[in-house]
Parts: C-alpha cells; sequence; structure tokens
C-alpha cells in the first residue's frame, strides 16, 4: 500500500509540473516580444534625441546688449572687452614675407578694380576709402572691409581661399541657425548668411553636433563644459581681433572670456601656431578619411585672414589632408590655423552665392549646419 500511494503522489506531482509548463508554453515569446519593443522605443529615442529633437535653446533675441553678460553653465560675469576697446587706431605687426601683400601678381588680373597698395615697412594691404563699396565677382572693398576671393589647384583640388582684411576687429562675426542656440539646429550656410546680412561667409565648427567643447559666439558664452583628451584644441578669436589655438583640457572657458575672446570654436586640430605646423601626414580628425572637402581659417596678421574651403569626393576634387591643409596656409603666409567642420559641411559663400562645389561623397548641394564664420558691416 505505501509503494502504491509513493506512485500515485510521484504522478500527481509529475502531472503539475507537467500542467504548470504548459501553462508557461502558451505564451513562449511574450517577453522577448515586449524586450524588443523597449528595446525599439530606446534606441528611437536616442536617435531622435541625437540628431532631430532641438534641445537647449537659447534664442538670440532673448540676449540683451550689455557688457557683463551671465552666463547658466557658470554663473559667472564675463566683461566683454569689445565693447570698450579702443579700436581708433590699428597697428598691425611687422613681417618680413613679401609674400604677404594682399594681391599677387598672378591674381593681379582679376583685381585690377580694387586700388590696393602694400606698405613699405609692413607689407600689408592697406584699405582705401571709396565713396561707396566696390563690388564684382571675387572681391568686395569698403572703407573697413577688403575682401579677395581666388582659386587654385592643389593635390588634384580645388581651393578657394577668401582673403580678408577688416579695420575693426567686430567686423569678424559668427552667426546660428534659427538665430538660436541649440543642438540639432540646422540651416545651410548660405540661408544663415543672409539672415544676417553677410558680406562672406564659411560654414563653422557644427557646435550642435556634440554636447561638450567651448562655445562663444559674438562675446556670449553658450557653452562651459570641455572636452577631455589631448586631441581637443580649440580656438578664440579676441577683441583685439588676435587668434589663438590652445588645449580644452589646458584652460577653462571663463579664462578665455576674462582675456577678451569673443569667439571660442571646438573642431580641430589646430592646424599652426607660431607659425609652426602642428599636424603631420598622420594627423586626421575621427570619424573621417584622409582626403576630405576642407574648412579652415588662418591668421596672417592682427585683422588680416585667411578663410580656406576645399571641395573633395568628387571626380575633379580629391580632397586634401589636414597635413596637405596646414602646408598651404603656410604657404600663404598663416602663422596661426585653425580646421574647423568639414566634409559636406565644407562651404564658401560670397555675395548671395556658394563658391564651391559642397557634396557628402553622395550628394551635392549645402548640407545644414548650426553656425558660421562671417565678415559683415
Amino acid at each position: 500500500m505505501i509503494k502504491l500511494q509513493y506512485f500515485k503522489d510521484r504522478d500527481w506531482i509529475k502531472n503539475r509540473i507537467m500542467k504548470h509548463q504548459n501553462n508557461k508554453i502558451k505564451f513562449p515569446y511574450l517577453w522577448s516580444a515586449v524586450y524588443g519593443i523597449l528595446l525599439a522605443g530606446y534606441v528611437t529615442f536616442t536617435l531622435l534625441d541625437t540628431f532631430v529633437l532641438p534641445k537647449d535653446l537659447v534664442y538670440i533675441g532673448d540676449i540683451t546688449e550689455q557688457n557683463n553678460i551671465t552666463t547658466d553653465a557658470t554663473a559667472a560675469t564675463v566683461t566683454t572687452a569689445a565693447a570698450t576697446a579702443d579700436l581708433s587706431v590699428i597697428t598691425p605687426k611687422e613681417t618680413s614675407n613679401t609674400q604677404d601683400i594682399f594681391v599677387s601678381e598672378s591674381q593681379s588680373s582679376k583685381a585690377q578694380t580694387f586700388d590696393v597698395t602694400a606698405s613699405a615697412v609692413t607689407e600689408e594691404p592697406i584699405i582705401t576709402e571709396p565713396e561707396e563699396a566696390v563690388i564684382t565677382e571675387t572681391g568686395y572693398q569698403s572703407s573697413s572691409i577688403l575682401i579677395s576671393i581666388t582659386y587654385e589647384r592643389v593635390d588634384d583640388t580645388e581651393v578657394y581661399i577668401g582673403e580678408v582684411v577688416i579695420k575693426d576687429p567686430s567686423l569678424l562675426k559668427a552667426g546660428l541657425a534659427n538665430d538660436s542656440f541649440g543642438r540639432n539646429l540646422k540651416q545651410y550656410t548660405s540661408t544663415i548668411a543672409a539672415n544676417n546680412n553677410a558680406i562672406f561667409a564659411i560654414n563653422g565648427d557644427y557646435y550642435g553636433f556634440r554636447e561638450s567643447g567651448y562655445v562663444m559666439r559674438n562675446g556670449y558664452m553658450y557653452r562651459t563644459n570641455g572636452r577631455s583628451g589631448e586631441q581637443c584644441d580649440g580656438m578664440a578669436i579676441f577683441d583685439d581681433g588676435h587668434m589663438e589655438v590652445y588645449k580644452e583640457p589646458e584652460i577653462d572657458a571663463q579664462a578665455l572670456a576674462d582675456r577678451g575672446a569673443v569667439q571660442i570654436f571646438c573642431f580641430g586640430p589646430a592646424l599652426i601656431n607660431d607659425s609652426e605646423i602642428l599636424v603631420n601626414e598622420d594627423s586626421e580628425v575621427e570619424m573621417s578619411w584622409n582626403d576630405n572637402p576642407r574648412t579652415a581659417i588662418g591668421q596672417i596678421s592682427p585683422l588680416h585672414y585667411l578663410f580656406v574651403v576645399s571641395d573633395g569626393r568628387t571626380d575633379e576634387s580629391r580632397g586634401l589632408s589636414l597635413n596637405s591643409l596646414a602646408l598651404f596656409m603656410k604657404s600663404k603666409g598663416c602663422n596661426t590655423a585653425y580646421n574647423l567642420d568639414g566634409g559636406g559641411s565644407s562651404t564658401m559663400w560670397f555675395m548671395g552665392k556658394v563658391v564651391n562645389v559642397p557634396t557628402d561623397g553622395r550628394r551635392f548641394g549645402e548640407r545644414g549646419i548650426s553656425d558660421i564664420v562671417y565678415i559683415g558691416e
């Protein structure tokens, strides 16, 4: 009897286990489906948040014109030195480089409408004062701005050079997409330039593509959290018009503002510092191949700048490496130079027209970006 009862109990337990397992098998993929839905939702939100949904908006119209401005990130007062700087006398640095003359002999045919001479002491371009601005397809001259656009073939690549001389540092400005600061805000270079009444413009550093890196535009500090790493080069333009490149981990944004910075960019790398080339043949921007469309800004002397944009990724233009770009800018007399966003962003704009041939390698035409650097009265 005991043995018979044992087998009966064992069969009862076995039946209960089988019944429980059968109940579980009714929805064998339920948790997999739930997990898949949650994962897909998370990935979709992350992609939208990173590339589409705008955030951290700061509208330019909300910024009052004042010398002392306070940022949300630092809660500190930044003195805008440019508002009080004496710009009545601008003395260029002396230079022995005879190629610093604004219009070279090879370019003279393109600039005959300009009254441009070279100082015997500084060999720097001198801006004459016409009664009204003189505008051609490749140049602009007023009492305060001189712009000359030329083209060169370098390493099987079309390179566009905008040489700019200004009398007042405030004429070099920055513009933001939608006149606002924030992630994923994008407009074409041409649109931002037209909205700001620019004369000449190039694309900026595409600050909106990342969440770190110092950002200051026209004297207003928008972002003070820096990037980390030895390769995080930044560039600042100060209220006297001079450019400096630096390592973000070595100086904070407030220190730059205290010294009179009015524009701070966070792309890189730095190409030239104190007339020394900082990149070599192995240098390259992350997530980028060697020959690319490029955009860079350089300084020849105080208030004398070189804006360079190259085409690339086409049969007509291979593109430049960072080393080739640095060598080119050094050959043009730049003692400081900085690499801005390139690839499909690289765009040069002058008086209502796109000068170069923007492409990302898949389609031709401008790409939406977050900011520009421009010259305007």
